[in-house]
């Protein structure tokens, strides 16, 4: 949740240029804020005029109330007095109004793993702050998506951080909790993939810049869905074989979109394009083999295979873990069998089948 704040004098005026892109609900603060501080958002942005004493305690008042929360104020460096009385408040986060739109978004996603791991360790509201910095990645890549905007790999980048460090600190049940009564079901599935590619890192012994990537890997992976209408994606009948070719197309159509933004690593983009390609070569879209598809596409074709078969959707009932792995066991010369026995102990024989059997799956 992105709030901004803005007084009675700027209550008609829209949001500096900077701003406009990003997905802030504004609250005039003469309203009412003893529920706000309850709400916990994410960031609260002040955007106004300072000159009123009645603002002034108000703004103190509100800021005294947010822990955990990030706050930026936005105005005018010149103005010294201004300055100082944000100083005093403790908020250094400050952004001068004619900010760069891009350096204003990666103050915005607050990405950085220490404050990430701060809120995962101390805020109960941990997870669904989380979610709402996902929301905002995952509606980002949907306008971009449909052209009407340029991705921003900042917000992609932030939700991976929350996450992973959700995950570091044990509140994987919370998360998905959370992530499983989502109206959107590729983004739950893109979620729940790259919770599973953080647990395959770290079975693995990766280091957090590698479980970051995988993560970020995750959640655009299907990236390319986003151009396929929702008619055919949740379609609950059998697909045509027309339909089918369609949605077979989404690898390439996601990876030729992030190459033409040239935003994310090569690794990525490999991960999008490479993710239904199998060891004997049976995959799509370019029918690689073994040698051809590096360890850590062969990780995401197994985490995305995975959260496939135990989700519930409305043309099958769930797999079990256990019996995912099973099934993924009998997938002979497809799947990577030296990282299989390693998935098996992390997902089948351990707390994620408590995890993910527990009524958590959809209705």
């Amino acid at each position: 949740m992105f709030i901004r704040i803005y007084d009675k004098i700027s209550s008609g005026a829209k949001l500096t240029s900077a701003y406009r892109d990003v997905d802030f609900e504004s609250r005039s603060i003469f309203q009412n804020f003893d529920q706000f501080s309850k709400e916990k958002p994410v960031l609260v942005l002040f955007e106004l005029s300072l000159r009123d004493p009645q603002i002034r305690s108000k703004v103190k008042r509100i800021v005294e109330d947010l822990e955990n929360t990030l706050i930026v104020a936005v105005f005018d460096h010149n103005l010294e007095v201004d300055g100082a009385f944000w100083s005093s408040l403790g908020v250094h986060e400050t952004v001068h109004k004619a900010t760069a739109r891009d350096d204003v978004l990666e103050l915005i996603s607050n990405c950085d793993q220490e404050s990430a791991r701060n809120l995962a360790l101390h805020d109960k509201y941990a997870p669904k702050k989380t979610l709402a910095v996902a929301e905002r990645a995952f509606k980002d890549m949907s306008v971009a998506v449909l052209g009407k905007s340029e991705l921003d790999s900042q917000s992609t980048k932030a939700a991976a951080t929350f996450i992973n460090a959700l995950l570091e600190h044990g509140r994987e049940f919370e998360w998905l909790s959370l992530v499983d009564k989502h109206h959107s079901l590729t983004m739950q599935h893109s979620l729940e993939v790259a919770n599973i590619m953080y647990r395959f890192a770290t079975s693995l012994r990766m280091d957090d810049e590698e479980k970051l990537l995988l993560t970020k890997m995750a959640l655009v992976h299907d990236i390319g869905k986003l151009k396929i209408p929702l008619a055919i994606l949740d379609k609950p009948e059998k697909l045509s074989t027309r339909e089918f070719d369609t949605i077979r197309k989404h690898p390439e159509i996601g990876a030729d979109f992030l190459q033409e933004k040239g935003c994310l690593p090569d690794q990525i983009l490999m991960g999008v394009r490479s993710h239904h390609e199998y060891l004997d070569g049976s995959g799509y879209p370019d029918g690689l083999a073994a040698s051809e598809i590096p360890q850590f596409v062969r990780m995401l074709t197994i985490a995305d295979i995975f959260a496939a078969l135990t989700e519930k959707r409305a043309y099958k009932a769930p797999y079990s873990p256990r019996v995912a792995v099973t099934i993924m066991w009998d997938m002979k010369g497809k799947l990577d069998t030296d990282l299989l026995p390693i998935f098996n102990r992390e997902f089948a024989s351990s707390e994620f089948g408590k995890v993910a059997g527990s009524g958590r799956r959809r209705s």
